[in-house]
């Protein structure tokens, strides 16, 4: 696997990429740095400098069984960012909401009194299991409408 690495090119210039499908991309920016949009199987990352980073046929490189791993800034990114990259910011709010909230507590709460010390260990663990089913449930949904 190649990782294609996106830094934010000079001001009023712009950046052009092969999206490949077996690829990592490192974004080497703050995300709140860039607006994403999809031009015809483009995906475009625009600066408010007026700097754009082109990440060429993205959208037929992957598909639902081949999604890149995105690394943001050295930390790959969660299914709810994932939505929120989107435009998506209900199904983001709610796998957020369930992951911390829901399963989190509701694992804390429950696994104890099964396992004692290891259940609080475990619970996390589960919450997070959780949480990628959920999230996985949610990129099935949404693959049709999101072209993925």
């Amino acid at each position: 696997m190649a990782d294609i690495i996106l830094n934010k090119p000079e001001a009023g210039t712009q950046a052009v990429f092969e999206a490949a499908g077996d690829s990592r991309i490192d974004l080497n920016f703050p995300t709140d740095q860039a607006t994403l949009e999809r031009s015809g199987n483009d995906l475009i990352f625009r600066f408010d400098d007026g700097s754009t980073v082109v990440l060429r046929d993205f959208y037929t490189a992957y598909t639902k069984d081949s999604m890149p791993d995105f690394v943001i800034e050295g930390t790959p990114i969660a299914g709810e960012q994932f939505f929120t990259a989107l435009n998506d910011g209900l199904t983001s709010a709610i796998i957020a909401f369930l992951r911390t909230l829901v399963f989190q507590v509701g694992a804390v709460l429950t696994f104890p009194l099964l396992w004692k010390l290891d259940g609080i260990w475990l619970s996390i663990v589960a919450a997070e299991v959780m949480a990628v089913i959920t999230t996985a449930i949610f990129l099935v949904v949404g693959r049709k409408r999101y072209g993925y």
